[in-house]
């Protein structure tokens, strides 16, 4: 009974290399799997709150998407405060999951591309202005 231990232990030393190997066979890449398990608590998300939307991911670099397209902002808040805190539970809630940190991006009804869009218009303002003037430029939001 003592050795058994130990070899539940090898055992479990053993499956690591299975796994890994499982992954290089066409097994789901571990963003791949962020994305699935975060767009399967954000439908179950939706589906208590009672609203539409639907979920689109992908993976860009090294980080996984997952967007809601819908046509209400109820899920944003006011400047992406409630996006914001949806991203952290849905990160929280894949971490959960899969036991990794994971740098989920979440995005609903294009606020954050939007939002990035405006951004580089106000940069290449910025930068424009901080050419022709040659003085520094105040920061705005």
């Amino acid at each position: 009974m003592a050795d058994e231990p130990q070899a539940d232990r090898d055992g479990a030393d053993d499956a690591e290399p299975v796994e890994s190997s499982d992954v290089s066979a066409g097994a789901e890449s571990p963003l791949e799997v962020e994305a699935e398990v975060a767009a399967d608590y954000l439908e179950e998300l939706l589906d208590i709150a009672d609203l539409d939307g639907d979920i689109d991911t992908y993976i860009e670099g090294d980080r996984a998407h997952v967007s809601i397209v819908s046509g209400s902002r109820i899920l944003v808040g006011a400047q992406g405060e409630v996006l914001d805190a949806l991203q952290e539970l849905t990160r929280l809630a894949v971490m959960s999951e899969t036991g990794e940190r994971c740098r989920l991006m979440l995005d609903i009804a294009g606020y954050r591309e939007q939002r990035r869009k405006e951004l580089m218009a106000l940069a290449a303002d910025a930068v424009g202005e901080a050419k022709e003037s040659h003085e520094p430029v105040p920061r705005r939001r």
